[in-house]
């Protein structure tokens, strides 16, 4: 445990005891009046400094160093009685860790609030008055960075969209160019036709193919198809003036058996163009 003379974080002796008297010294430590504003706008107080100003004295006049010769002389001021007495709650409160030796003025007032100890009106008010704007700052910055928080989350989920589109859009572009090159690769196994200069050309299959393609496309209804067939090669295979023609009859007839689709013969009935 400590004792009543351990140290509770006492300020420089400023003042010279032994050039003054007994009387005079008394007589200052009496009449010290303390600056709450300006105590109360510390970061922190020692143990010492928080009793001298319970007692609305001034720290820098009124210390233990100072009082602890008065406490127990005859011709004492009540003040030095009542700052043993509250410094030894303080050595006691501090040796079991309820306090320690340098807090924060909201902290040392709320101990002695619960030590039902007298607070001067006036030092509670200017500390309370500074706490509260110290939490009105801490709340707006609190403000701030859930707004922050709000942003950034926003605006991740906004980014996770983007990089999901992103995917899509690529997805898509792939099968846009996998299609793309479906298309090319049919294209290239499209049938352009006979190559004419091919030693293998079959010219008969070429007219009839011709030929299927012309009447199958703009053929009459109510009327032979295959007469159809031989009109539009007699149309493109004319005789000359000599009565020539590129095709002979037997050639005429076998295109026109070829691409003739009614194999049944005779007149057609009249069917439905679809």
């Amino acid at each position: 445990m400590e004792s009543e003379d351990d140290d509770l974080g006492l300020e420089p002796d400023e003042y010279d005891m032994e050039s003054m008297d007994i009387d005079e010294e008394l007589g200052i430590m009496e009449a010290s009046v303390s600056d709450f504003l300006h105590w109360s706008q510390r970061a922190y107080w020692t143990l010492d400094q928080g009793i001298a100003l319970l007692l609305s004295k001034d720290p820098y006049q009124v210390y233990w160093e100072r009082i602890r010769s008065y406490v127990n002389f005859y011709y004492s001021i009540p003040l030095c009685q009542d700052y043993a007495k509250l410094r030894k709650i303080v050595v006691q409160a501090k040796a079991i860790n309820e306090i320690t030796n340098e807090m924060s003025p909201a902290a040392f007032l709320e101990w002695a609030d619960k030590k039902c100890l007298t607070i001067p009106k006036m030092l509670k008010q200017h500390v309370e008055k500074i706490k509260a704007k110290a939490n009105m700052k801490s709340r707006a910055a609190e403000a701030d960075e859930a707004r922050f928080d709000l942003m950034k989350k926003k605006l991740e989920a906004s980014v996770d969209s983007l990089k999901e589109r992103d995917i899509k859009i690529r997805a898509l572009q792939q099968e846009q160019n996998a299609l793309q090159k479906r298309i090319i690769e049919l294209e290239s196994l499209q049938w352009k036709g006979f190559n004419k200069e091919d030693p293998t050309y079959p010219r008969e299959l070429d007219i009839a193919f011709a030929a299927y393609l012309y009447v199958s496309k703009n053929w009459q209804q109510g009327k032979s198809i295959k007469k159809q067939i031989l009109d539009w090669l007699k149309a493109e295979y004319p005789k000359n003036a000599k009565g020539e023609s590129e095709l002979s009859k037997l050639e005429r007839e076998r295109i026109a058996r070829i691409c003739n689709w009614q194999k049944s013969g005779g007149a057609p009935r009249t069917p439905e163009k679809t």
